[in-house]
């Protein structure tokens, strides 16, 4: 999007155009089964897939231009009436050349931005329930009565903690526990929301082989990416960007070159390419 909201119907993509071909900016997403409509819009569940341009290799840019207005729609006409990014790929030199290029990125939530807790009341509101502020029943069936935590509730305003009072908390009935059926004393939990994220790390790679003679040239590139994000379960790899070009004289007219570019994306279990023709 160039400059703010350009249109009330919610498509506010410019138009991308790499080497003279317009690339589709459509942002292919998950519809919903009755309405067909866009279930992310509604803040509903499915997958949000990305588009073509978002697959646009960093490494193979040699130059970005930005048309904008009149300048763009006399180009490319309604297509582009929110504008244009114009990317110009690099070319190859004369001879062979290889170019490999890695990098890491490591990052780190900030914890000093997540709000404090307190440690000082366990779960429940200010009720008595069924005995002393918690849940009080048989719970491993011997006849005896136990202090349960209310854990349905939404709220930390119960007992206050004390190392001295064992209760049933929500582990003792997970089969999967180590404390299940097993009283604990009644403190605060260690960790707090911050401790569930961990340190992402996303490497990217690069290899462009590129080469050029007097009846023409050619290039292929190769993208890989990889992210461990902050999310435990968050983690995503693609092979993008396989592009290869080629520019060829015919010989009829060496002076004017056939350029041919062909893209394609492997992605979260999805293809997509593009080939054309100019």
């Amino acid at each position: 999007m160039i400059r703010g909201a350009k249109s009330l119907t919610g498509n506010n993509q410019a138009l991308f155009v790499v080497d003279g071909v317009p690339v589709d900016n459509t942002i292919s997403k998950t519809l919903d089964p009755g309405t067909r409509g866009n279930m992310q819009a509604t803040g509903r569940g499915g997958y949000d897939y990305g588009n073509s341009a978002s697959d646009i290799n960093p490494d193979d840019i040699e130059s970005i231009n930005v048309l904008k207005g009149a300048a763009a729609t006399a180009l490319y006409g309604s297509r582009a009436a929110n504008g244009v990014i114009m990317i110009t790929t690099k070319k190859a030199r004369k001879g062979l050349g290889i170019t490999v290029n890695s990098g890491v990125i490591v990052g780190k939530i900030d914890k000093s931005t997540f709000p404090g807790y307190q440690k000082q009341y366990g779960a429940g509101y200010s009720s008595t329930y069924q005995k002393d502020g918690f849940l009080f029943f048989d719970v491993t069936g011997t006849g005896t009565k136990d202090y349960v935590v209310p854990t349905t509730e939404d709220a930390s305003y119960g007992v206050k903690f004390d190392p001295n009072l064992m209760v049933y908390q929500w582990d003792a009935f997970d089969k999967s526990s180590p404390f299940y059926m097993k009283k604990k004393p009644w403190v605060a939990a260690q960790n707090d929301p911050s401790t569930f994220y961990q340190t992402s790390v996303s490497t990217v790679n690069n290899v462009m082989l590129a080469g050029s003679s007097d009846k023409g040239a050619s290039s292929w590139a190769l993208h890989g990416m990889k992210i461990r994000a902050y999310c435990p379960t968050a983690r995503s790899s693609r092979i993008s960007s396989i592009s290869d070009r080629a520019t060829m004289s015919p010989i009829s007219s060496p002076s004017a070159p056939w350029p041919i570019t062909r893209r394609s994306t492997e992605r979260a279990g999805m293809a997509r390419g593009t080939a054309a023709v100019t």
